[in-house]
């Protein structure tokens, strides 16, 4: 995988421009501006692990809402460490912050349709494990 970091001393050679746009939704505007992203036939699934417990949320626009719903964006970051695209295609792994401390390790991949919105995401995140070790 290519380097992509928020650490302006390292140049990033391979933009994730959707799952950018997707963070910085998350991490700034809300999660209802992610909606403005989603194909119409959207569908995900996601496995979020918070101390030995693991949750699975899957479905379709309104289940992604109400996955949201469930988290605390309060202060919380999304940091890109590695990052892969292609057309069709966008992963990349990293990790959040809250409050600039460091919370939990991603991986996530997208699919995108002919327009460029999200019509498949997979998602998994833990703080079981920290990529900043």
């Amino acid at each position: 995988m290519t380097g992509v970091t928020d650490d302006p001393a390292r140049v990033p050679d391979v933009q994730c421009p959707v799952l950018r746009d997707y963070f910085d939704r998350l991490d700034g505007r809300g999660s209802a501006s992610v909606v403005e992203l989603l194909a119409a036939d959207f569908r995900f699934a996601a496995l979020w692990g918070e101390n030995d417990l693991a949750r699975h949320s899957s479905g379709g626009p309104a289940e992604l809402q109400a996955y949201f719903a469930t988290r605390d964006g309060t202060g919380q970051r999304h940091h890109v460490l590695d990052a892969k695209a292609s057309a069709t295609r966008e992963i990349a792994v990293g990790y959040t912050t809250r409050d600039g401390a460091p919370l939990a390790s991603f991986m996530i991949m997208v699919e995108l349709d002919d327009s460029g919105r999200i019509r498949r995401m997979l998602a998994a995140r833990s703080v079981a494990l920290s990529l900043l070790d």
